[in-house]
């Protein structure tokens, strides 16, 4: 069919529907007239959008190349036969017919050519695979293939949902340093780190005779980074970039490094590293943004001034509230070196906590936090932090591990995951948080 009479042939096509619509808009029921219109509408409509793709689609060919077909991998197949497919596309489902190379030697053995030219995985469209993924990101697999029937009217498994949802996560881990595209960066800029756990389940051996999986359940730390820029008052600006990682330290490093290239933090006129109290936030630090301002998130320290007023003066609610506020200003003058003192004073008229002692032991307690407070003291001068309009809590990062990961990886409090695929969907969805969805989409294509 020529360009002329595909055009004729979609011209009759939408008269058609037309003329449909407005026999049957008569006998829409009144008060919900417009609720009829636009659903008939919508289906016709993407019943013609489906006659155009396939026109279209069929203006490609069919793949057929000759009698032999060499691939990137320098492998041969021999054409086979021309095959009908039915894929899934944003339009519903479409008919294409390609040409199908075959070799018993080759992996895979069967191949067709025209599916690489579109973009085609496993029957589905890019369109719509993107789509899968952007949703399976932010919904559970359940909701996700509810509101594509809902919307498209397209029906897909949950787990067809999850598999997608697995596959670009793992696309996103491994090529999002290559994907993003790297910004000018802004005057002050902010890294802040932190972890949130989640339960996981590993798959064990079946019992012999038993039909039934048995898992083993454990808590892992997923760890989360988060880029951004803020003013002069250290207030964060509204687009925060996010990476997380739940397979350890050197992983999460690597990932955070290309996020914060990306995001021009290392290139920053002045940058501040913000975290807790925790060794691994540090020793990252010092490997990936060594000349960053190093801060310690001044509310968790706060958070240990307070479990010491209590082991202080557990029964006594002002006599805590006092001494309390009595070390915050201590701190926020930049004489932490006094709450160093206070701390130790307290812990001599204590008396050293002997071994085995319980976590909660008030000589434990005194012990524990002589030990922070002096580990971390280079890292407290707030005064000077607050001086400079630099931010002294992570708040941000805090506020990421609820949104980012909590809300879609803990929607109940017994909901596990299987490794890879929480991997997977914390990936997608530092990608949506951080606003660089459509960057990664993009840069796809045109590499493609």
């Amino acid at each position: 069919m020529n360009r002329q009479a595909c055009v004729a042939h979609i011209t009759a096509r939408f008269e058609s529907v037309v003329q449909e619509l407005l026999a049957e808009s008569s006998s829409w029921a009144a008060g919900h007239w417009l609720y009829a219109a636009e659903h008939s509408t919508r289906d016709r409509m993407m019943a013609v959008g489906r006659l155009v793709l396939e026109i279209l689609i069929a203006g490609q060919g069919t793949g057929h190349g000759g009698q032999c077909h060499r691939d990137a991998l320098g492998q041969e197949r021999r054409f086979k036969e021309y095959r009908r497919k039915r894929v899934q596309t944003l339009l519903g489902s479409v008919s294409i017919e390609r040409a199908s190379y075959h070799s018993m030697e080759a992996e895979p053995t069967t191949v067709c050519p025209l599916d690489a030219r579109l973009g085609l995985r496993q029957g589905r469209s890019e369109g719509m695979e993107e789509l899968l993924a952007f949703t399976g990101g932010q919904l559970t697999y359940e909701e996700s293939s509810q509101l594509l029937s809902r919307t498209l009217g397209v029906r897909l498994s949950d787990n067809t949902v999850q598999r997608t949802v697995a596959h670009w996560g793992q696309v996103v881990e491994a090529e999002r340093a290559d994907r993003l595209p790297r910004q000018a960066p802004a005057p002050r800029m902010a890294v802040a780190v932190d972890g949130a756990k989640l339960r996981t389940a590993e798959r064990r051996r079946k019992r012999r005779g038993s039909r039934k999986q048995h898992f083993s359940e454990h808590w892992a730390e997923a760890k989360l980074g988060v880029v951004y820029a803020f003013d002069r008052r250290g207030k964060a600006a509204a687009t925060k970039h996010y990476t997380t990682s739940l397979n350890g330290k050197v992983s999460f490093g690597q990932a955070l490094w290309d996020q914060i290239a990306a995001s021009g933090a290392d290139r920053a006129e002045q940058v501040v590293w913000l975290g807790d109290g925790a060794a691994w936030v540090w020793s990252l630090r010092d490997e990936h943004l060594p000349h960053a301002v190093a801060v310690l998130d001044f509310y968790h320290a706060r958070d240990h001034l307070h479990t010491v007023a209590r082991a202080l003066y557990g029964g006594d609610p002002r006599r805590r509230r006092r001494w309390v506020t009595c070390q915050e200003k201590r701190l926020l003058t930049g004489h932490v070196d006094r709450v160093v003192r206070e701390l130790k004073r307290c812990a001599r008229s204590l008396g050293p906590p002997p071994k085995d002692v319980p976590d909660d032991d008030p000589r434990k307690v005194l012990a524990d936090n002589v030990r922070y407070f002096e580990t971390n003291a280079s890292r407290m001068q707030y005064d000077e932090y607050r001086a400079r309009g630099y931010p002294i809590g992570s708040g941000v990062v805090e506020s990421g591990c609820k949104h980012v990961i909590a809300q879609r990886m803990k929607i109940t409090a017994s909901m596990s995951w299987r490794a890879p695929q929480a991997e997977a969907v914390l990936q997608l969805r530092c990608l949506i948080r951080s606003g660089q969805w459509d960057a990664f989409w993009n840069l796809k294509r045109l590499a493609a």
